[in-house]
């Protein structure tokens, strides 16, 4: 900005100048007017005419510039509101991942009790169907003896009653 207007500056001072070198009057024609002018008067009537529309034209884009500038304003709000909004699902989603972790967590430690569980289950099962194979082995052997002794008894006296015939 310092710049510019340093260059103004400098420039104004050079028109001024140059416009007071050439003091003589022309005939200037104005389309439907004809007026007699010094030549200083024209230059800076010319001078300023330019700087007139340079710096209608930069405040055109100014204020185009200023314009545009209050509606990225508007877009940044509304962005901004945005973002406290997705930042606010972030958390509350961050939150409900812990407790689904903390979840998975107590879920993974009951599998493994049930596990634990269901082996020391099979453990007693399997003791017990050893223990009634066993048995059932033990049983059989003494239903067999049984068989084995009435057997014999029934020899015994089938035996006894030919010899209570036979006498």
């Amino acid at each position: 900005m310092q710049f510019g207007f340093l260059f103004a500056l400098f420039f104004a001072v050079l028109v001024t100048f140059f416009a007071l070198g050439n003091s003589h009057e022309i005939l200037v024609n104005f389309f439907i007017a004809e007026v007699q002018l010094p030549t200083a008067a024209l230059i800076l009537m010319a001078t300023a005419a330019g700087a007139l529309i340079t710096f209608l034209l930069g405040s055109f884009k100014y204020l185009k510039s200023i314009r545009q500038a209050r509606v990225f304003k508007k877009e940044l709000k509304v962005e901004k509101e945005t973002n406290v909004g997705l930042e606010t699902q972030l958390v509350e989603t961050q939150g409900m991942q812990r407790e689904n972790l903390e979840q998975i967590r107590k879920l993974e430690m009951e599998k493994d009790a049930l596990q634990l569980a269901l082996q020391q289950s099979k453990k007693v099962q399997k003791e017990t169907l050893y223990k009634i194979e066993n048995k059932v082995e033990e049983n059989k052997e003494e239903h067999i003896e049984n068989e084995n002794i009435d057997r014999e008894e029934k020899s015994e006296i089938e035996t006894e009653i030919k010899e209570d015939l036979v006498d």
